[in-house]
Protein backbone atom coordinates (compact mmCIF):
# COMPACT_ATOMS: atom_id res chain seq x y z
CA UNK A 1 0.00 0.00 0.00
CA UNK A 2 1.33 3.17 -1.33
CA UNK A 3 1.73 5.71 1.68
CA UNK A 4 -0.17 8.89 0.86
CA UNK A 5 2.12 11.59 2.03
CA UNK A 6 4.64 12.69 -0.57
CA UNK A 7 8.30 12.46 -0.22
CA UNK A 8 10.75 15.31 -0.88
CA UNK A 9 14.20 13.90 -2.71
CA UNK A 10 15.41 17.17 -1.72
CA UNK A 11 15.82 19.54 1.59
CA UNK A 12 15.62 23.34 1.52
CA UNK A 13 18.49 24.73 1.72
CA UNK A 14 19.05 25.47 5.37
CA UNK A 15 20.68 29.48 6.06
CA UNK A 16 23.43 29.30 8.60
CA UNK A 17 24.89 32.22 10.41
CA UNK A 18 27.19 34.26 8.97
CA UNK A 19 30.00 33.47 10.72
CA UNK A 20 29.65 29.63 9.62
CA UNK A 21 32.06 28.38 7.02
CA UNK A 22 29.43 26.26 4.40
CA UNK A 23 30.00 23.17 2.65
CA UNK A 24 28.64 20.64 -0.02
CA UNK A 25 29.55 17.00 0.79
CA UNK A 26 29.93 15.07 -2.44
CA UNK A 27 27.84 11.42 -3.42
CA UNK A 28 30.52 10.09 -0.73
CA UNK A 29 30.01 12.47 2.05
CA UNK A 30 33.22 14.28 1.95
CA UNK A 31 34.08 17.38 1.84
CA UNK A 32 36.96 20.19 1.06
CA UNK A 33 38.02 22.17 4.01
CA UNK A 34 41.49 23.87 4.23
CA UNK A 35 42.92 21.35 2.22
CA UNK A 36 41.85 18.77 3.59
CA UNK A 37 39.03 16.19 2.59
CA UNK A 38 37.21 15.72 5.38
CA UNK A 39 34.83 12.37 5.92
CA UNK A 40 31.46 12.92 7.42
CA UNK A 41 28.81 10.01 6.45
CA UNK A 42 27.13 9.08 3.33
CA UNK A 43 23.83 9.97 5.41
CA UNK A 44 25.18 13.94 4.20
CA UNK A 45 25.46 13.34 0.81
CA UNK A 46 25.36 16.10 -1.26
CA UNK A 47 23.98 18.05 1.72
CA UNK A 48 25.34 21.41 2.59
CA UNK A 49 27.24 21.94 6.46
CA UNK A 50 27.81 24.14 8.45
CA UNK A 51 31.68 24.40 10.35
CA UNK A 52 31.82 27.25 13.46
CA UNK A 53 34.72 28.36 14.42
CA UNK A 54 35.47 28.10 17.96
CA UNK A 55 38.03 30.27 20.50
CA UNK A 56 41.01 27.43 19.35
CA UNK A 57 42.08 27.76 15.75
CA UNK A 58 42.26 24.39 15.02
CA UNK A 59 38.72 23.34 16.45
CA UNK A 60 35.92 23.18 14.23
CA UNK A 61 32.08 22.65 15.58
CA UNK A 62 30.27 20.98 12.95
CA UNK A 63 26.81 21.56 12.09
CA UNK A 64 24.25 20.16 9.83
CA UNK A 65 20.88 22.41 9.84
CA UNK A 66 20.03 22.76 13.91
CA UNK A 67 22.03 19.72 14.87
CA UNK A 68 25.32 19.69 15.95
CA UNK A 69 26.76 16.29 14.46
CA UNK A 70 30.64 17.41 16.05
CA UNK A 71 33.84 18.73 16.26
CA UNK A 72 36.87 18.86 13.80
CA UNK A 73 40.25 19.34 14.99
CA UNK A 74 42.22 20.08 12.27
CA UNK A 75 45.06 18.87 14.43
CA UNK A 76 44.50 15.43 14.14
CA UNK A 77 47.22 13.35 11.42
CA UNK A 78 43.58 12.30 10.08
CA UNK A 79 41.16 14.96 10.87
CA UNK A 80 37.64 13.54 11.05
CA UNK A 81 34.50 14.64 13.02
CA UNK A 82 34.40 13.35 16.43
CA UNK A 83 30.62 12.49 17.12
CA UNK A 84 27.91 14.31 19.31
CA UNK A 85 24.62 13.83 19.84
CA UNK A 86 22.78 16.82 20.71
CA UNK A 87 20.33 19.51 19.37
CA UNK A 88 21.93 22.59 19.18
CA UNK A 89 20.69 26.22 17.77
CA UNK A 90 24.04 27.39 15.69
CA UNK A 91 25.06 30.67 17.02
Amino acid sequence: VMSPRSFQSELPEFIYPDHFERRRTNPQGQFQFKTRTIKTSEAFSRETIGLAPTNETHLWNVFFCHFHIGQLNLNDPVPRIKSTCSKAEPQ
